[in-house]
């Protein structure tokens, strides 16, 4: 039996353009059977790096909470001088507030004294 030469043609043609696509695909398929069958080679030095990488992160999220604990003292360290102010202030205030109704006390009864002894000197 023979084969007609077009169609021979034809079939190479196509078996040319999809030769290469199929060949990378059976290298990659190959690498990722060695992967698989060599436990140390590329899994083991994946959880390495992963490791390496946690071990990082680790040391970083204790960086940043050591640093933060710093920042939480400062903060209550403020708070109570703000209360301590407030407080103060508050008594300041208070103080000033009483010494003024003293003082208004005072030259209210001087006035009064004053408006009622001019009102017993004055002729009626």
């Amino acid at each position: 039996m023979t084969f007609p030469i077009t169609s021979i043609a034809k079939l190479l043609i196509q078996l040319a353009t999809i030769t290469p696509t199929v060949n990378e695909s059976i290298d990659k398929t190959r690498k990722l059977i060695d992967t698989i069958r060599k436990p140390g080679a590329g899994t083991q030095n994946q959880l390495d790096d992963l490791k390496k990488a946690i071990e990082l992160q680790a040391s970083v999220n204790k960086e940043i909470n050591d640093k933060l604990k710093l920042i939480e003292t400062v903060l209550q360290t403020v708070q109570k001088s703000l209360k301590i102010l407030a407080v103060t202030g508050a008594g300041v205030g208070l103080i000033a507030l009483v010494y003024r109704f003293i003082e208004i006390y005072l030259i209210t009864r001087t006035e009064l004294q004053t408006f009622s002894n001019d009102a017993l000197l004055a002729p009626r």
